[in-house]
């Protein structure tokens, strides 16, 4: 194999494939960049067995072949290379690297080792605006579960059919629920569950602008923009119920303007860092938000400021880590809580919603310490 290509196509084929390579494992195969060079130009896939990649690049290519070079290894040299075209030569299971005065070579493995990527045949596939795709993983991801024990949670449940799109994520103390109007040309509803690595992927792969291509089995999902294509093994369900911890009786509403809370919040929680529940208490007062964190040994933090609030005063606690989640996916100036008793869960939604959009937090609330 000979092949070659600019300097930042190779680095960012690199960058992008060598975030799916595993950081520990047992088969070292998979602690390789697959390149594989053929008469359309070269392609780089990387897996991990359950989330993989697929890119083509352009390049010039004088001889066609294949070689599994050690991904963190390479992507690193390529990307301390100059700005300049890097010609890749494969001698002997050794990859010869050439980029203007600088010469490295690096051993390979057996490129037939290399697992073989799914296969998109017989999925059901549709366009959706990546752009919309992105927000809503976006605004969702942070909820997800991190115990493996709840393995039904370590992804965002993906709802669609042909009206709409939602995605719903929680760890069992909080929820975020995404919910886009859009009509989808797609063959029957799904709802999946796909894990947090691959849509973090995603969030790094997709543009905020043009469409993008989504095939969906019952194990399997492939998400394509432009030559990238990301695939992905689907969490085994059932997802929880949330429809049925949502409240649907919170009466009490404050508003608040997003930034001001989400930095008052930023700076009480400095003391919040030493309890174990990094509670934050907010105290609810006619025009007026209280925030108060009480560290013993540490001290207090007290801050004020104006809010839009009629109901009798009430004080709840929340986890600041949770709530600051929250306040950073708000793309709206101001926040509304709808709250019921210090007891119950809360939600938290934006004030300016767009045409065809409903997103909103659920966070549940920590017992008030005396």
């Amino acid at each position: 194999m000979k092949i070659t290509l600019s300097q930042p196509e190779l680095s960012r084929a690199a960058g992008l494939a060598g975030n799916v390579v595993p950081s520990k494992s047992t088969l070292p195969i998979l602690s390789t960049l697959l390149i594989r060079a053929d008469k359309e130009g070269v392609a780089f896939s990387a897996t991990d067995l359950d989330v993989s990649i697929h890119l083509r690049v352009e390049a010039a290519v004088e001889k066609t072949g294949a070689v599994a070079v050690p991904a963190r290894r390479f992507a690193e040299i390529v990307r301390k290379l100059d700005s300049v075209d890097v010609t890749l030569t494969v001698e002997d299971q050794t990859l010869l690297i050439e980029c203007g005065r600088s010469r490295f070579q690096i051993s390979t493995m057996d490129p037939a080792d290399f697992p073989k990527l799914p296969d998109t045949k017989g999925l059901d596939t549709f366009t959706a605006a990546a752009g919309t795709i992105r927000g809503m993983v976006r605004r969702t991801r942070y909820a997800i579960s991190q115990d493996l024990a709840r393995p039904s949670m370590n992804g965002i449940f993906l709802e669609i059919d042909g009206e709409k799109t939602t995605m719903v994520a929680t760890d069992g103390h909080r929820l975020a629920y995404c919910q886009r109007e859009e009509k989808l040309d797609v063959a029957s509803s799904y709802g999946v569950i796909v894990p947090g690595k691959a849509l973090d992927q995603l969030l790094r792969l997709l543009p905020d602008e043009g469409d993008m291509e989504i095939g969906i089995s019952e194990s399997q999902a492939f998400f394509r923009t432009g030559a990238v294509t990301l695939f992905s093994r689907l969490i085994e369900g059932p997802f929880p119920n949330y429809k049925q911890v949502i409240p649907q009786g919170n009466e009490k509403e404050m508003t608040v303007a997003t930034d001001s809370l989400l930095m008052a919040t930023d700076r009480v929680s400095t003391l919040a860092s030493t309890l174990n529940t990094r509670q934050v208490k907010l105290v609810l007062e006619p025009d007026q938000l209280v925030l108060e964190v009480a560290s013993p040994d540490i001290g207090k933090a007290h801050e004020e400021m104006e809010a839009a609030y009629g109901g009798e005063p009430m004080a709840i606690g929340y986890n600041a880590v949770y709530l600051l989640d929250v306040l950073k996916n708000m793309d709206s100036d101001q926040v509304r809580f709808r709250l019921d008793r210090p007891d119950n869960a809360g939600i938290i939604e934006p004030v300016e919603e767009r045409a065809g959009e409903r997103y909103f937090c659920l966070l549940m609330p920590l017992k008030l310490s005396d």
